[in-house]
Order: structure tokens, then C-alpha cells, then sequence
């Protein structure tokens, strides 16, 4: 199995990926289910164009679209680079986050955007509005 590493003992790394961990002879098998990519496609379209309707500041509205732009582009590449993706969107949810305070709509915006970061393989816990 290529890639995988087979770790015995109590010292142990993880980056994120899939971990097959042997001790005391139990084996933990931690995966993700990897969603396609064009999921994460119709997802970033899907926010585009509810960010047209979107009650916020139109400098709020454009920050956003140009980060989410940029998530489109990288998750266009062969393959997405998922580390940029997760950078774009985590900027686009730091916009929005300031604004949501105020504005209830953004909260649905900003929970879209943490499932674009949830496929990159980033932890993502749903805004409450």
C-alpha cells in the first residue's frame, strides 16, 4: 500500500491523511471519504450566486467573490490544490465572519463556505446565526 505508513508504539505524526495506526494488536483506520470535485464546483458556483442577494456591504460582496474566484480556479486544476482552495475560502469566511455579526444572511453563506473547506479536508464547525 503506497503512501501509507504503519506506526507501532506511542509516538506518532499525523498530516491530515489517512492513518492506519497498529497497537496492541487493534488496528484504527481513519479515512476521508473523498467527495468529487465537482461537488466543490457546484458548491463555489452555488455561493456566487447567492452572494448577489447577499445583504451585505458591496466591498464585503466583492472580497468575497474575488476569494471564492480563486478557490474556483484552483479547484479547477488537474489535480485541485487543496491547501489554496482551503486558503481562499478561509479568507472569503474571514470577510464574511465580520459581517455576520451584524447580518444573519451570511451565516448560511459562511456554513456553505466551511463545506468547501470540509472537502479540502479542513475542520469546519457550522456558524450559528
Amino acid at each position: 500500500m503506497p503512501g501509507i505508513k504503519i506506526i507501532h508504539g506511542d509516538n506518532f505524526e499525523s498530516s491530515g491523511g489517512a492513518q492506519y495506526i497498529a497497537k496492541d494488536n487493534a488496528v484504527q483506520f481513519n479515512t476521508v471519504q473523498q467527495v468529487p470535485v465537482a461537488e466543490l464546483l457546484a458548491l463555489l458556483e452555488k455561493v456566487k450566486q447567492d452572494l448577489s442577494v447577499l445583504p451585505v456591504p458591496q466591498e464585503v460582496k466583492e472580497d468575497v467573490e474575488h476569494e471564492v474566484q480563486g478557490a474556483l480556479r484552483q479547484a479547477q486544476r488537474n489535480p485541485p490544490d487543496r491547501k489554496k482552495i482551503a486558503d481562499c475560502l478561509r479568507e472569503a469566511v474571514s470577510v464574511l465572519e465580520e459581517s455576520s455579526k451584524t447580518v444573519k444572511a451570511a451565516v448560511a453563506m459562511g456554513n456553505m463556505l466551511g463545506q468547501g473547506l470540509i472537502w479540502c479536508g479542513e475542520q469546519w464547525t457550522n456558524w450559528v446565526g
